[in-house]
């Protein structure tokens, strides 16, 4: 399918790389004359891509489909146990119901004070998996700080250094999703045989576990399985796990009975690092000036490093401009520290009025003459770059207006600022007062 595969690409750019390859990766699409229709493995899958994606894949449909189109998730007729009816492979890289992240390895990993400690462990089970007082290992801290990267890497190490040993790699979710599937379907037996035959288990985010007692408790024996016979675990939490309610105590004891490492956010200067190795990657090239405006924008998850990089990199080719520090204010309006700015839709509107001269009234109204199409879609493109609203929350407060017509609204000023300079300095000028 054309346009999901275009679709995805355009994914890649505005979210992080774990989440491209974790959710959008397993989901399958149906193109109707009306619909894209994806289809998830389950139900936590189809969550995380409502969460994380669906706005990009609207605006994206919005913006490009030849026609009007709409999104409808849905979950597999057929749940299959992703992980249980996994078929054996050489290639144990393809172990567990979600791959190894290419990219997630030592080499890509950047270190600073924050996470050295957690990237040294995670290097020394890599290179000893199963080794005394290392297991199981936790690393544990706030979203989007590397924890996944380094129980990623401690995957690809052990593949490369120990080419014998089968690896298994799980999110939490997808565990308990398989368990459930398995239970109902009288195929638990084939459930726990590829856990409990595993030499080295990667679960990510076990605080999912919280509240499911059935899940935890097969864990504990997962656990109690591979300890005896001296298999590695190593899990990921977001925070540590004698802090989450509803997770048995027996299963506290043993995730923090081994070896425990924090992450904690980034420095500037690590930022910064980081910044220039996922500009790397990508082929990005970043100025020192540019790179140390996102680091200090950022409230110092990697995750939104990555989105910031990307919608730098997204304004630089739209415009055909090479990456700039005006090029990176200009995209980043909404990556701007919250605690420095109190933009409302309120003030916006308010603004865009005194400039223009026209009432509330007129913006909210249906009237489609000149001096009052352009401040509406002044307002609308001004309140998707520096509030935190979704498209539909911004077309409903300018008129009771669909999505589609905000983002139509975002893509005129953009064309209009680079066609007639007193729009374009109407736009600094507004965002200049908004911002300060």
């Amino acid at each position: 399918m054309a346009i999901w595969n275009d679709c995805i690409r355009y994914l890649g750019s505005v979210l992080p790389e774990h989440d491209v390859h974790t959710y959008i990766g397993p989901l399958e699409a149906t193109e109707t004359s009306t619909s894209l229709l994806l289809f998830a493995p389950n139900q936590v899958f189809l969550q995380q891509v409502h969460n994380r994606a669906l706005e990009h894949i609207r605006e994206f449909l919005a913006a490009t489909a030849d026609r009007k189109m709409d999104v409808q998730l849905h979950v597999h007729a057929q749940d299959a146990v992703s992980v249980a009816a996994a078929p054996e492979q050489d290639d144990m890289r393809n172990s567990g119901s979600i791959r190894l992240i290419p990219n997630f390895t030592f080499e890509q990993f950047v270190v600073g004070p924050t996470n050295i400690l957690a990237q040294r462990q995670a290097q020394r089970v890599a290179e000893s998996p199963g080794g005394y007082g290392d297991n199981p290992y936790l690393i544990h801290g706030g979203v989007g700080l590397g924890k996944t990267h380094l129980l990623h890497a401690i995957g690809h190490g052990i593949l490369t250094a120990h080419t014998d040993l089968q690896v298994v790699y799980v999110n939490s979710g997808q565990f308990v999703e398989d368990f459930i599937a398995a239970s109902k379907e009288g195929r638990l037996s084939e459930f726990q045989r590829l856990y409990r035959k595993s030499d080295v288990l990667l679960i990510d985010d076990i605080q999912f576990f919280a509240g499911k007692p059935g899940s935890q408790e097969q864990l504990l024996h997962v656990y109690h399985t591979l300890t005896s016979r001296g298999a590695q675990l190593a899990v990921t939490c977001d925070r540590h796990p004698q802090e989450i309610d509803d997770l048995d105590q027996r299963l506290q004891t043993r995730l923090a009975g081994g070896m425990q490492c924090e992450i904690k956010p980034p420095s500037v200067e690590t930022r910064i690092g980081i910044l220039h190795r996922k500009a790397d990657l990508r082929g990005i090239t970043l100025p020192d000036r540019v790179a140390k405006f996102i680091a200090e924008s950022s409230a110092g998850s990697v995750r939104d490093l990555e989105s910031a990089l990307a919608r730098v990199h997204m304004q630089s080719h739209c415009n055909e401009v090479p990456v700039t520090l005006a090029c990176a204010q200009e995209a980043l309006g909404d990556f701007l520290p919250r605690r420095n700015r109190r933009i409302s839709l309120e003030r916006i509107r308010k603004l865009v009025c005194e400039h223009y001269k026209v009432s509330a009234e007129d913006i909210d109204s249906r009237r489609r003459i000149r001096q009052i199409v352009l401040p509406r879609q002044m307002a609308m493109a001004l309140a998707h770059q520096l509030t935190s609203l979704s498209l539909a929350s911004i077309g409903e407060s300018f008129g009771d207006r669909d999505h589609s017509t905000v983002l139509y609204a975002k893509r005129r000023i953009e064309r209009h600022r680079k066609e007639n300079p007193q729009v374009g300095q109407d736009w600094q000028d507004l965002r200049h007062k908004l911002l300060n």
